[in-house]
Formats: structure tokens, sequence, C-alpha cells
């Protein structure tokens, strides 16, 4: 296999991105597959009664929604969950389209990178198989994030400290690296800390989907749904101006009353405003514990969140802030690239994510990595770790051609 398939399965959405190329820093191009219709994939998969044709993506997302009248309790009626078999032989039979090959073609067509963030099941890398994705690479959401940015050409000097803040649909990663750079070799970077938290953005562009359905007329169909939160993710790039954002998106031309927002009325809201408070808590403690008396000098944002201004603006302090031009996308592209930058993330084992509920119980992962404490408590998405979820079952995940066994013991496990 020749190419690598990123895979991001979100809570209602998932990214599919396809690298080709050679696995050396500049060698890797990347390119997002989506369904034909939308390059976030709705996580929607459909078998028509009395009939053995399934749709996927956002014909199935269509026809599970219906032609009745739109409703806010209709915005995830479509949802499938994204780990189920129907819908990962969906995301294999739409790359293998991609690539012109058999829909029914089941020997795997690229190597899996999988980012698995919390709420990715203990067995994914058996899903996967058994789906015909073939063996999976795990990493993490922040080592993702840093592929993404190490692929754009960052870079800082050395001793420098990074920390990488991932806000996705339910959940949030945080983690600190040190940087180290020697002549004549690229810079490494080493964990110096991490930190995750089980709330995410997901809850805030449905907010503002409601938002604009208390204001429809009754005229307003289900089929709009799926194109409302389309325009919801457009809207909260506008937000980033500071002034009042007029909304113009799917379903405008149906409201009986005009919709007017702005960044600083909702990010005073409960559900954005304690998220945030949270994020930016975890944030300072993982920073702080990250083994030197240095504060972070760039800090890396992305995921769903980093689409909205509200983290931005949390973050915001002496150390700038770099995002991507498209964070949807953040986590597929950056697995994509996992085996052409893999060498800049140094060898060397550090604790696993641990989760904290809230900012009250973040975990100081420097000092439970000193005392041997890997284990973390956790509930709801939060609870399963990237080292749970793909060191215990394939083992030690090896490069083609290479065994790297005795190396690999090294490495944290979701890097195996």
């Amino acid at each position: 296999m020749s190419g690598v398939l990123g895979i991001d399965l979100q809570y209602t959405w998932s990214t599919l991105a396809l690298g080709e190329g050679r696995p050396v820093p500049g060698g890797t191009r990347v390119c997002l597959l989506g369904d034909g219709f939308r390059t976030l994939v709705p996580n929607a998969c459909r078998h028509e009664p009395g009939s053995s044709e399934r749709t996927w993506g956002s014909p199935a997302a269509l026809r599970a929604l219906g032609e009745g009248p739109a409703d806010a309790n209709l915005l995830t009626v479509w949802r499938t969950d994204p780990w189920s078999p129907d819908f990962l032989d969906g995301v294999r039979e739409r790359t293998a389209r991609c690539l012109g090959l058999p829909r029914s073609d089941r020997k795997p067509a690229l190597r899996p990178v999988l980012c698995a963030g919390p709420g990715t099941p203990q067995d994914a890398a058996r899903r996967l198989e058994e789906a015909g994705l073939g063996t999976p690479v795990g990493i993490g959401p922040a080592q993702a994030l840093a592929c993404r940015w190490l692929a754009g050409g960052g870079t800082l000097p050395d001793r420098s400290i990074l920390l990488a803040v991932v806000c996705a649909e339910r959940s949030t990663a945080v983690e600190a690296y040190q940087v180290q750079c020697a002549e004549g070799r690229p810079l490494r970077l080493r964990p110096a800390g991490a930190s995750l938290l089980d709330v995410g953005a997901g809850p805030w562009g449905f907010m503002v989907a409601r938002e604009v359905l208390a204001r429809c007329r009754e005229d307003a169909r289900a089929g709009d749904l799926l194109p409302l939160l389309d325009s919801v993710r457009e809207y909260a790039a506008q937000l980033h101006s500071g002034a009042p954002v007029p909304w113009a998106g799917a379903l405008a031309g149906q409201l009986f009353e005009r919709l007017v927002l702005s960044r600083d009325d909702l990010a005073r809201r409960p559900e954005v405003a304690d998220t945030v408070e949270a994020l930016r808590t975890v944030a300072e403690r993982v920073a702080s514990v990250s083994g030197t008396a240095s504060r972070p000098s760039l800090i890396l944002l992305g995921g769903a969140g980093a689409a909205w201004p509200f983290v931005h603006d949390a973050l915001r302090g002496p150390a700038p802030v770099w995002r991507s031009p498209d964070p949807y996308t953040d986590l597929a592209v950056g697995a994509a690239r996992w085996p052409e930058l893999r060498e800049y993330f140094h060898p060397a084992a550090t604790a696993p994510y641990l989760t904290a509920p809230s900012a009250d119980t973040a975990v100081d992962l420097t000092a439970a990595a000193a005392s041997g404490s890997g284990s973390g408590s956790g509930s709801g998405s939060g609870g399963t770790t990237p080292a749970a979820v793909l060191g215990d079952h394939t083992g030690h995940l090896v490069d083609e051609g290479t065994d790297r066994r005795k190396d690999d013991e090294n490495l944290p496990p979701w890097l195996r």
C-alpha cells in the first residue's frame, strides 16, 4: 500500500483524508474524500425497506429526514453510529470508488491512520479490519493537530513549549510538547503533559440551529435541516469579526423574525461559557506542568471548536494562536500526514490521556507519569484513551516491511 487514509470519526460527522506519495517530509499530497455531496460526511447509513440498496452519508441523512415539516427534534434523527459495520462498510466503498476499485473489493487499498479520540470503542482496530479497511495505526487528537501544523512548515526554537488544543464535537484534548532541535536534524516534539475534557463544541452549532428554527414559518421542510447545519458552520466563521451578524444561511427566506447574533452574546450563554472556562483552566494547568518554567511559545488550536471565536478568545494571550484554514478537517488531514511526520515526535514514554470531567478535576499528568499512574477515571464519551483503543487489540503496530517492535517498546501505546 502506497497511500494513507486519515480517519476522524466524530459524533455527527466524519472526515476522510487520502494521502498519497512518499512517507518523507514534504512527500505526501492530501485530498479530502467526502461523500460526493459534502466534505464533512454525515454519520448516516440507511437500508431501504424491501431492498438490498443502502445509502450512506448525505443521501442517507436526507432520506431519514423525510419530507415533513422542519423541527428541532429532527436535527440528528439521521445519525448512525459511525462505528457500526454498515457505516464503516460505506467508508470502504467510498474509498474504493475514489480509487477506481470495485465496490466489492475488501482487500485494504490504503493504510488507515485513525485519530483515536474519546468515544473510540475498545475494539476499534477489529471493527476497521472486519470492514476491509485494514489494520489501523492509532494517534491521538493532539498528535494529529501537530502533524497538520508541521505539514505547513511549522517550526519553533529549541526548548520552546508548544501547546496543542483540540476542541472536537464532544471532547477536548490538551497536550504540551517541548521542542528539541539539533543541528542537521528536524525538530522533535517531546510530550510534556496532557489532559482531557469530556465537553466539546458540538452543542454550539445546534444552539444556533435552534435559534433559526424558532423563527421559521411553518412551511420550512425537514429536508432543509442538513443545509441548515452546513450554514451554521459558515456562520461560526463570520462571528470572528466581533460585529453582530445577521443570519443569511439556509432558511433565511422563511424567517418571520430577523435573527442577529454576535460573538459576545453567544459567549455569555452557559453552554458556551462553561465549556470555554473549563478548557481555558485545563490549558493553563497543562502548560504549567510541562516540565519547564517557560510559558507556551505557540498554541495550536484545532477541531470544530476552532471554527468558533470563543476558544480562540479564551486562549489569546502572550503566545500567538495558530489555526488552520479549515479546522473541521484538521484531525483527518493530520492523520493522513502521520507516516510522513512521525519522526518529528520524540519516542519517549509518557502518561496516557486522563479524562477530566471538569476543570476542577483536571489531572497533573507530569505528576502522574512520575508516580507511575497511567490510569484515570472518567465517564461518558471521555473514558477511552488512544492507548486503550488500539494498544491491547493490535499489540505492536509495525510499518510495512520493517519490524519496529523492539523500538516501539519505548513509545506511548497510541504511537505504536
